[in-house]
């Protein structure tokens, strides 16, 4: 399949559902052009949800009004600030701390609970569970018709779907995540009918790793949290599961005061690297599949919406601009490069040399331009990781088939 850009962002048609039609332009900019009132009519729709919902639930006596994902990140940081003061509802902090989350987002879990003053629970599965899920994850995700984001869902499985079984053993009645409309693409309120209907008919949030996980781990997991018997929860009030930032008017350039007070390093939320060491290792993946970068949507939406998605300022005063098209592309470029550079050499943290080192800085020029030298060594230490998870999932890189090649040959 021949590669064709939209001409007005970086999306391409080798990226699952991008469709580029006769004017050069992709389905998703054409949609954002045409239904722009109407996003605007949903943001009122399900924040009077929202809202009619949770005076609801204030009604009535709970134990946890909600459960409240919390990741360590600026945006789950606010959204517990937010759920408990500006919603004025009583929630749990749920924090899954699994392989993947680092140290510095490990400590923010707990700086955050402590200062907003909520109960925190943390959840860490199995190391060789999570291993065989997400690396199964994401050597069939294709196959499972999942996109270039297979390794955010693999590993989002186990905060989201445990804290929504948790939410139904606990009788709590709303679950929030800090998901954004970038990662989301559309609203996400699903009301407690709805979640049961996913439940029951296999549909909930996550499903194709309930498959994954069946397959990989067995029988012996059956009734544990990675499953769930439909006849033993059936009777129980299922939560509602609400994602604010896909709706609200949400803008975390004005919180850095708020993220101070919490305790949060202000380098750890201003640049444009996760607190997600496994970005650049999913992103290889999806580059071998996909001819894309995990997060190839958040860029084309910075380009799409004049909004900075990815924060590039130095300083916590300085107002970050959205780049360019031309600009984005750039780093995209840089980005692949450097992580294909990494992994074809076979480089990690035990034989990198200083000559190897600057080899990669040398490829990242408009990163350094835009992130400084301080966030270009953090860069270097994720993808220094890439070969490292590549063994630990066990996911063979080498297999990894380009799916436009399989579309080309059915068609043929």
């Amino acid at each position: 399949m021949n590669k064709i850009t939209c001409k007005n962002c970086v999306l391409h048609s080798r990226i699952p559902e991008v469709v580029i039609d006769e004017k050069g332009v992709c389905n998703e900019c054409s949609d954002t052009r045409s239904d722009k009132r109407a996003r605007s009519m949903m943001s009122v729709h399900f924040t009077k949800k929202m809202n009619a919902l949770v005076d609801t639930v204030k009604q009535e006596k709970w134990v946890y009004d909600a459960i409240v994902l919390l990741s360590g990140g600026k945006d789950s940081g606010y959204l517990l600030h937010y759920v408990k003061e500006k919603l004025g509802l009583r929630p749990l902090a749920f924090s899954c701390v699994h392989t993947l989350v680092n140290s510095t987002a490990a400590e923010n879990m707990q700086k955050i609970a402590d200062k907003i003053g909520v109960d925190l629970i943390k959840f860490t599965p199995d190391e060789d569970v999570f291993r065989k899920v997400l690396g199964h994850t994401l050597m069939t995700a294709h196959d499972r018709g999942m996109d270039e984001n297979a390794g955010c869902g693999g590993c989002s499985f186990f905060p989201i779907n445990t804290s929504l079984m948790l939410a139904i053993k606990m009788n709590i009645p709303l679950v929030f995540t800090g998901l954004d409309i970038n990662q989301s693409e559309t609203p996400v309120f699903v009301d407690s009918e709805m979640m049961k209907d996913g439940f029951k008919n296999k549909t909930v949030i996550n499903a194709p790793i309930y498959d994954v996980a069946k397959e990989v781990l067995g029988a012996e997991y059956e009734k544990s949290i990675y499953q769930y018997d439909w006849d033993e929860i059936s009777e129980s009030r299922f939560p509602a599961l609400i994602a604010p930032f896909t709706f609200i008017d949400y803008d975390f350039r004005s919180n850095y005061d708020l993220f101070t007070d919490l305790g949060l390093d202000a380098d750890s939320f201003k640049t444009a690297f996760t607190n997600c060491d496994a970005v650049p290792f999913l992103s290889y993946v999806s580059l071998k599949r996909y001819d894309c970068l995990t997060y190839i949507r958040h860029y084309a939406s910075e380009i799409r919406n004049g909004y900075p998605t990815f924060m590039q300022s130095k300083d916590e005063h300085e107002k970050a601009e959205a780049l360019s098209k031309n600009t984005i592309e750039k780093l995209i470029r840089e980005y692949e490069s450097a992580i294909s550079f990494v992994v074809q050499r076979d480089i990690d943290n035990v034989n990198i040399t200083d000559s190897i080192k600057d080899e990669i800085f040398a490829i990242a020029k408009t990163h350094t331009e835009i992130y400084g030298p301080q966030v270009l060594e953090e860069f270097l230490r994720q993808i220094l990781k890439v070969n490292e998870y590549g063994r630990f999932f066990e996911v063979d890189f080498n297999k990894i088939e380009p799916a436009w090649k399989q579309t080309v040959e059915v068609e043929a």
